[in-house]
This record gives structure tokens, C-alpha cells and sequence, in this order.
């Protein structure tokens, strides 16, 4: 298997991710829980947090299920080209999903989820500098929609 000799305490992480997504699965569907609003919605911030993760890591570990099942089959004489096209294409993939899982796992700034207020004022400069300002002011409203 490629991930135990790549990065074991990546790995370690993720396992324990999918646990704790595992856990709090089952605590929402607790009807004790399902009754505190408060709690309810801490838990489900919490599992929307680590939900891509679990889902690219559950991803990948179907991946490397597949490559070591192609592997096996590149020995038979009549897939083995086939299934060597595939390997490559399988393992290309695992990289990606690596390189996401490690993206994913980059902590995430506390000042992301507030907001902000942006004053774009047109100083000196006649119809430049508001023509100017009235571009900056749409381009921040863009990146803003685009980045929620």
C-alpha cells in the first residue's frame, strides 16, 4: 500500500477525521441532541468542516484499493497492458488526491469566517480616480462572491 510508507502521521490524522466524522454522524442522529438547537449546530459546523476531508480521504483509500487491484491483474498476460495504462492513470490520481488532502489540511484562519468593511474613496484625480475606484470596488465584490 503506498500510504503507510508516504506519511504515516498524515495518515494517522485522517483516520482519526473519518472517526470523529464517524462519531458525529451518530451524535446528530441522537434525538437527546437533535432537540438542543445550540448543540445541534455546533455538531453540524463541526462535520461540515472535516466533510471534504473525509471525502477526499475516503477517495483516496478507494484509489489505492483499485491500484493494488490492478496490480495484481498487470501479471496476467492478457491485461497486463491494459492494466498498466490504468496503474498510471490510477497513481496519477493518488498523487492529486494526496496534494488536495494536504491543501485541506492547512489550518484555517480564525478572521475567515467574519466579516469585513472595505471603504474605497476616489481622492484626487478627477474622472480617473473615480472610474478607478469604481473598478477596485468591483473587483473586491467579485473576489468576495466567488470566495463567499
Amino acid at each position: 500500500m503506498v500510504t503507510t510508507a508516504a506519511a504515516p502521521g498524515l495518515f494517522a490524522t485522517l483516520a482519526g477525521l473519518e472517526r470523529r466524522y464517524a462519531e458525529l454522524d451518530h451524535l446528530m442522529a441522537d434525538p437527546e441532541i437533535a432537540t438542543d438547537r445550540v448543540r445541534s449546530v455546533e455538531l453540524g459546523r463541526e462535520r461540515a468542516e472535516i466533510e471534504e476531508v473525509v471525502g477526499v480521504y475516503r477517495e483516496l483509500r478507494a484509489t489505492e484499493a483499485a491500484i493494488a487491484e490492478t496490480e495484481a491483474m498487470a501479471s496476467d498476460p492478457e491485461l497486463g497492458e491494459l492494466a498498466v495504462d490504468e496503474l498510471t492513470s490510477l497513481r496519477a490520481k493518488h498523487d492529486d488526491l494526496l496534494d488536495r488532502i494536504k491543501v485541506l489540511l492547512v489550518p484555517k484562519d480564525p478572521n475567515d469566517d467574519k466579516n469585513v468593511i472595505v471603504e474605497i474613496r476616489a481622492g484626487t484625480g478627477g474622472d480617473e480616480a473615480a472610474l478607478f475606484a469604481s473598478d477596485l470596488f468591483r473587483m473586491y465584490t467579485r473576489y468576495a462572491e466567488r470566495h463567499r
